[in-house]
């Protein structure tokens, strides 16, 4: 039920929750961008930027999901950066 009094400050998150949805579909092999010769190379490489980028903010979390015609949750929810580059490589 409901509560009086001071809240608790340990259930504040500190970082965001963030899903990279990566679309593997046929188009992604288009080879009209100006990095890597693959739509989904950069796309990747993108997302790999971004939990770099996260990894040195800390205090985020991340999941992937990636699709062609069905959704495939890759990694669930999760501060280790780590993990989500071994699995973006």
């Amino acid at each position: 039920g409901p509560r009086w009094g001071p809240g608790e400050d340990e259930g504040v998150a500190v970082g965001r929750d963030v899903a990279v949805v990566l679309d593997l579909s046929r188009s992604m092999l288009a080879a009209d961008t100006a990095g890597p010769p693959e739509r989904w190379k950069a796309a990747v490489a993108g997302a790999r930027e971004l939990v770099a980028a996260m990894r040195v903010r800390g205090g985020h979390r991340a999941a992937v999901v990636v699709f062609a015609a069905r959704p495939h949750v890759l990694v669930p929810l999760t501060a280790d950066a780590d993990h989500l580059d071994a699995a973006l490589a």
